[in-house]
């Protein structure tokens, strides 16, 4: 009696809901020698192609999914292949594994050991397949066309936050990348339309198909991995870094009257532009006057040709700002105007700074401005450091110290697998302590997120970016804050405080701990819809309170009028909640209609913070359960409707989560 083969199905344990409310699972194969059954062939049922049709029946099993039997491993190779209800299996190297299969790339599971597949196969069924999306109006054929699983790069590449949608729960350590929301909604419903369509078994042993999480312990490890990054860039970033000058280093400038006799070298290079300004001192003339920007003082409109079409002052390498620093590189760009890196030429000792380089633009001017009186006033070690500012050629320059890596490039450099909790802690210290002195001043960074936090050659983590900052007695915009990070009270139209930046850092720490965004809203309405969801509907109470503070105070604006009552109801906290301060059920229901294609039914309170992180946690090699505890508790503390039960910076710095590690780095 010839060994046949069968496969089964088993249920995984990462259930997925189908749209028509069953329970569909992540399905494994496993291979079973049956020695005693016998099968008869049946003839095939056609239920008006509704449903597929059975390749063979047993004596004992009606409508059964089990594949024919095949004496030969050619043969079964061959039926594999050509069969529709196996051609979404993906056929395995000849000598893989069950061990292999938990490190693969991809959170789907794979075939089984294939061991007695002939190594000569062809060469289309020597490649591995995934489970392919379908549109919506082929969900009910009976085959899927495989695809080529595309290969993961050898090296990370930038990610940018626009549009990005994190598929956390489907991915693995290995590819744990942000995916497109239409990328995600398509492998969910692949999966779904293939799942059904296979018969699933309990009675096999399971597999662990998604490995644990290695995560960075220290700060040893972590200086350590961005020293062995294969991306240059990030070793580069890492090692610029402001040394800040003696006084005895000083040098003497050098005035124009006598730079053509005493640095003819110097003068040579000045432009007949630069030649008429005569700039009273004079220490760096930058590049050839060739290759510099040629001015033409007829040209108002772009600054004399200074600036480009956005008027942003055009970045030359080699080139000076105000006869003193040489351009070095560009470290970003904004809506604000250029940030690059220079070197002072004021010193023997040439430092690195980094110059903010505003944008040509009146309202961003008066915006520097404040930024700068903010920057003097707080001198702090968890604050990037001020040194000088001037207007060069009609922008404003802020020259402030040069700092390694922000926090999201260092989630970035870690594949979004996260930190350890040692590590959340000792950043998360850092970024309280900058927020407690800044705070004390009565100023609000509105701006909290990793890309505004960077690490210097310590390890110690320095706030950064004042531009949206102001001061709790004069808020003066609505719209602010990053979507991924933007606290309720904002995103409702209410007045706010210093508070936000606490929701925001909350925000911060579980990103650092997990890897990826705990909310990730394409728009506000998502964001709305993430927040019910997490922490539930806010209180009648609160909202009327929130509604009588900008009935009192006026909403905030630009402008000073208090009585723009039309603004003030054509937001959130009017639209949303009804006159009690209840939802407006009306409102949410014609905003879903209009949000049906990228958002689901409105679950108050269906989502937990504190089961996210234990989720995140549960991955983790040598997860402290105590720790994570802490964690989710500490973090909840911080994400609340009300601001007024938020803990500040000052009684957050004294939880139980960070008091001893704060007590020993004091």
């Amino acid at each position: 009696m010839p060994t046949f083969t069968r496969f089964h199905i088993r249920d995984e344990g990462s259930r997925i809901p189908s749209r028509s409310g069953s329970v569909l699972s992540t399905a494994a194969i496993d291979e079973v020698n049956d020695e005693n059954i016998k099968p008869t062939p049946k003839s095939n049922h056609n239920n008006n192609g509704n449903k597929r049709n059975s390749i063979l029946s047993y004596s004992y099993m009606e409508n059964s999914r089990i594949p024919r039997p095949v004496l030969s491993s050619n043969n079964l190779n061959k039926f594999l292949l050509s069969s529709p209800s196996m051609n979404n299996l993906s056929l395995a190297t000849p000598k893989l594994e069950r061990s292999k299969i938990q490190s693969e790339t991809t959170g789907i599971p794979r075939s089984p050991s294939l061991r007695h597949f002939r190594s000569g196969i062809n060469e289309v069924s020597q490649k591995r397949h995934s489970f392919v999306p379908t549109h919506s109006k082929h969900r009910n054929e009976s085959t899927l066309q495989p695809q080529p699983q595309p290969q993961p790069q050898s090296q990370l590449q930038s990610q940018s936050r626009k549009n990005m949608k994190f598929n956390y729960f489907m991915s693995t350590s290995s590819t744990h990348k942000p995916l497109s929301r239409i990328d995600s909604m398509s492998s969910i419903s692949s999966l779904m339309t293939t799942s059904s369509k296979l018969k699933r078994s309990s009675t096999t042993s399971k597999l662990n198909i998604r490995p644990k999480k290695h995560k960075l312990k220290n700060m040893e490890e972590l200086f350590e991995a961005i020293q062995l990054n294969r991306d240059i860039k990030y070793r580069n970033k890492f090692q610029n870094h402001t040394v800040l000058p003696f006084e005895d280093d000083k040098l003497k400038p050098y005035r124009y009257e006598e730079l053509s006799s005493r640095r003819p070298d110097l003068f040579e290079k000045l432009s007949m532009y630069e030649r008429i300004t005569q700039y009273p001192n004079i220490y760096f003339t930058g590049l050839s006057k060739s290759m510099k920007i040629a001015a033409d003082m007829k040209n108002y409109a772009n600054n004399h040709g200074f600036d480009d079409k956005n008027n942003n002052y055009k970045i030359i390498k080699g080139d000076h700002i105000k006869y003193k620093y040489e351009i070095v590189d560009i470290l970003g760009k904004g809506a604000f105007g250029t940030v690059v890196t220079v070197r002072d030429h004021s010193y023997r000792s040439s430092p690195l700074y980094a110059c903010k380089i505003i944008r040509n633009d009146p309202k961003l001017l008066l915006q520097s401005v404040e930024e700068i009186k903010i920057l003097k006033q707080i001198q702090s070690d968890n604050v990037v450091k001020y040194i000088e500012h001037f207007t060069f050629r009609s922008h404003m320059c802020i020259v402030t110290e040069v700092l390694g890596l922000n926090l999201y490039e260092l989630i970035q450099m870690t594949n979004f697998n996260g930190f350890s909790i040692n590590i959340v802690k000792r950043f998360t210290i850092d970024i309280l302590q900058g927020l407690q002195f800044i705070h004390s001043f009565g100023i609000i960074h509105c701006d909290m997120k990793p890309e505004n936090l960077m690490i210097d050659q310590k390890g110690r983590v320095k706030i950064i970016d004042f531009g949206s900052s102001c001061r709790e007695e004069s808020l003066r915009y609505s719209y602010l804050q990053s979507r991924f990070y933007r606290a309720p009270e904002v995103l409702l139209g209410a007045r706010y405080n210093t508070k936000i930046d606490i929701w925001s850092v909350a925000l911060i720490i579980l990103e650092l701990y997990s890897g990826v965004p705990l909310l990730q809203p394409q728009n506000e309405w998502e964001l709305f819809c993430q927040c019910i969801e997490y922490f539930n509907v806010p209180s009648r109470k609160l909202i009327m309170e929130l509604r009588q503070r900008v009935i009192d105070e006026g909403p905030v604006s630009e402008s000073k009028n208090r009585n723009n009552s039309k603004k003030a109801t054509n937001t959130l906290l009017w639209k949303a909640f009804d006159s009690t301060g209840g939802l407006n059920r009306e409102y949410i229901a014609w905003k879903q209609r209009q949000h049906s294609k990228t958002s689901r039914h409105l679950a108050p309170g269906s989502r937990s913070v504190g089961r996210w992180v234990r989720r995140a946690g549960a991955e983790e090699e040598d997860c402290d359960e105590t720790e994570v505890a802490e964690l989710s508790v500490f973090a909840e503390k911080l994400l609340r409707w009300n601001p007024g039960a938020r803990l500040s910076a000052f009684e957050a710095l004294r939880e139980a989560f960070l008091q001893h590690t704060w007590e020993t780095q004091t």
